[in-house]
């Protein structure tokens, strides 16, 4: 019911930043109820809302995605991911997310790959070095 209200408000007022917030806030809690609840497939739906609200968040991306992977749908989450990415090509934690989840599917190559590109960015961060000592290790 909350959300509805909420939705009515935002149909009403598009553009209206505050009540997009907080209708995106709204959805991932509703996301984490169902996570807690072990229902992957209302948290999924729950959290594509929000990503649908902001497209950009990289939490409420991650959480989509794993909850994909949770469903079996890997490649479906790893391309929920890279679009993350080519959304925010200078955030390099979306690409250390990227470069994880290969990781964490057995897939180095790609993990390596997805870190370099993190690496190529000014500034890399320490989390980088680490995540390239990780995959280093798993060859």
């Amino acid at each position: 019911e909350a959300e509805a209200t909420m939705r009515l408000a935002l149909d009403e007022a598009p553009d209206h930043q505050r009540a997009r917030v907080r209708l995106k806030e709204l959805c991932v809690s509703v996301g984490e109820v169902h996570i807690a609840d072990r229902r992957a497939e209302p948290a999924e739906e729950a959290f594509r809302k929000a990503l649908e609200l902001d497209p950009v968040d990289l939490g409420v991306r991650s959480a989509v995605a794993e909850v994909l992977l949770v469903r079996g749908k890997r490649d479906e989450a790893i391309a929920l991911l890279e679009e993350g990415c080519d959304l925010a090509p200078e955030n390099p934690a979306a690409l250390r997310i990227v470069a994880f989840t290969h990781l964490t599917l057995g897939n180095v190559e790609l993990a390596s790959a997805a870190c370099a590109r993190a690496e190529a960015l000014p500034d890399p961060r320490a989390e980088t070095a680490r995540l390239r000592a990780t995959i280093e290790a798993a060859r």
